[in-house]
């Protein structure tokens, strides 16, 4: 099995773009790397950059496009490299790549879960979806699940009203 690593790319030339901008950079990836959107075993994390208010974020020199991947997906991922990314309507300029092995860790934390469903999304299925993905990275059962807030972001489909919170 390989191991997995953090690829990242600095950003050289920045813009504003949206705080949440997750779906609107993997669409931008997905068009130049048509690879990203068959993976499954690849992530993609939030760009950071300075808050400007308005759900707005400053996207600057220490800003990096970064993914979570297997070592040997590195290659899938180079010609991102000087490429010029449309992320809602800004333009970001990516530049040289960067790796880091992932130290071991204790816990997991995530801001956001995105689990791909068919069907209508329950607070059920998106509990199985979630222990099954875990279940494939080799966590522990033993999962503490803290929920603050929960939010539905429906691809292709329109929401329904009635879901659990």
């Amino acid at each position: 099995m390989s191991s997995k690593v953090d690829f990242s790319f600095a950003v050289t030339e920045g813009a504003v773009i949206p705080a949440d901008h997750g779906y609107s950079l993997y669409g931008a990836i997905s068009r130049l790397i048509p690879w990203v959107h068959k993976t499954t075993n690849l992530g993609i994390h939030p760009i950071r950059g300075r808050q400007l208010g308005g759900r707005r974020l400053q996207v600057g020199k220490s800003s990096r496009v970064a993914f979570r991947c297997l070592a040997e997906d590195i290659p899938q991922l180079l010609p991102l490299a000087g490429k010029l990314l449309a992320v809602d309507g800004a333009k970001i300029r990516l530049g040289v790549p960067s790796v880091l092995p992932l130290p071991l860790a204790t816990s997991l934390r995530s801001r956001l879960v995105t689990i791909k469903l068919p069907g209508e999304l329950t607070l059920a299925e998106f509990e199985t979806g979630l222990a099954k993905q875990l279940h494939a990275l080799g966590v522990s059962n033993e999962v503490t699940r803290r929920q603050r807030r929960r939010r539905l972001a429906l691809i292709g489909r329109r929401p329904k009203t009635n879901h659990p919170q």
